[in-house]
């Protein structure tokens, strides 16, 4: 019959001291985690900052030089600086109005289709091609073709999603949430506009950088729809802000619920 045997060392657990450096360590790899996202995260909403930044110099630089802003230079006048009018949905509106509107208009046939002038795309394809901005903007050559990183910019910090410029209550400014899709006719915004852009915490945060960080207020506002391709102030319906009172953003890093309209200036 086998002894036991009395010269084995007894078993231990973990002391507390060495729990709680593991507690520790562990407590340090997670922190390291979440300040990594959350630099990461201004790091992309300095980008989108200075997007924006961009585009509102580029346009005044444009006006200054050619005495309009880009997207509204007379169809007849396009050529004289050689940008093209060759596509009848990719101009101007007729009159040129000092602002970037989508407006409707008549074919060569005389037949109603609805939205035909797009100055709100073409904005950037003029920028672009007098280079005062990086993007390389396509002209559609065919209707009114919406696609972001190619007929629109991107957005720096969502480039799933677009934007276009348009002018609201006499203010310049930048519609954010457009998605890919095709539109030839008045509410082609509304269809490329169902879901929004940013989280209500990228869109407060924003708001906050370059306004008061309010929804309902200000030149940075989260818009419901559009109409017409204006945008309907204020946002109150939606889960981007916090009630109908509009005041705040919702609480939550929820993606793709909130639209805005950022003024250039």
């Amino acid at each position: 019959m086998a002894q036991p045997n009395h010269f084995l060392p007894p078993s231990r657990g973990f002391t507390l001291i060495e729990l709680s450096i593991v507690l520790v360590i562990i407590g340090l790899l997670v922190g390291g985690v979440l300040v990594g996202r959350d630099l990461i995260q201004a790091a992309h909403l300095r980008q989108q900052v200075s997007q924006l930044e961009r585009y509102s110099t580029a346009a005044q630089t444009f006006k200054a030089k050619y005495g309009a802003l880009p997207g509204d230079i007379a169809q007849n006048k396009r050529p004289d600086f050689g940008l093209r009018n060759d596509n009848i949905a990719f101009q101007p509106c007729p009159v040129n109005d000092g602002g970037i509107y989508a407006c409707g208009g008549l074919v060569a046939s005389g037949v109603e289709t609805g939205l035909i002038y797009i100055e709100p795309i073409l904005f950037f394809y003029d920028l672009a091609f007098m280079n005062l901005i990086p993007d390389k903007i396509n002209y559609s050559v065919y209707n009114a073709l919406v696609t972001p990183g190619d007929t629109v910019p991107s957005l720096a910090l969502h480039p799933e999603f677009g934007m276009v410029a348009l002018t609201f209550q006499g203010r310049l400014g930048y519609y954010l949430g457009i998605t890919p899709g095709f539109g030839n006719n008045w509410t082609w915004l509304d269809q490329h506009s169902s879901s929004g852009a940013l989280s209500p915490l990228e869109a407060s945060q924003l708001d906050g950088k370059l306004d008061d960080g309010i929804p309902s207020t200000g030149r940075v506002m989260a818009v419901m729809s559009t109409e017409l391709g204006i945008p309907i102030y204020a946002d109150t319906t939606t889960q981007c802000v916090a009630d109908a009172t509009a005041k705040a953003y919702a609480n939550t890093d929820t993606p793709a619920m909130c639209r805005m309209f950022i003024a250039a200036w």
